[in-house]
């Protein structure tokens, strides 16, 4: 019987040099608005978000991510079932 070699890194999220895709709109969304706009301070609110998101999402699970989205933001995305819905498995 022949050892299976097993892939370590089928989990990890895409990455764009150092950041992932989540990381990196949190950082370059307020970024290229500061830069347009002309505000220096929109770009030190941006790596300030950025580095608060970054270190939050460390230390907790994107589940509790999208729990806080779920319940504060005023728009619903595509994977947010209404809470009036329920789904029971069995």
């Amino acid at each position: 019987m022949q050892p299976v070699r097993v892939l370590a890194h089928l989990d990890r999220p895409v990455r764009l040099l150092f950041w992932s895709i989540d990381e990196l709109i949190v950082m370059m969304l307020p970024f290229l608005i500061g830069i347009f706009s002309g505000s220096f301070t929109v770009i030190v609110v941006g790596v300030v978000v950025y580095r608060v998101y970054r270190k939050n999402k460390r230390r907790t699970s994107s589940k509790r991510i999208k729990a806080l989205l779920y319940w504060y933001l005023p728009c619903r995305f595509p994977w947010m079932i209404p809470s009036y819905q329920r789904h029971f498995v069995g």
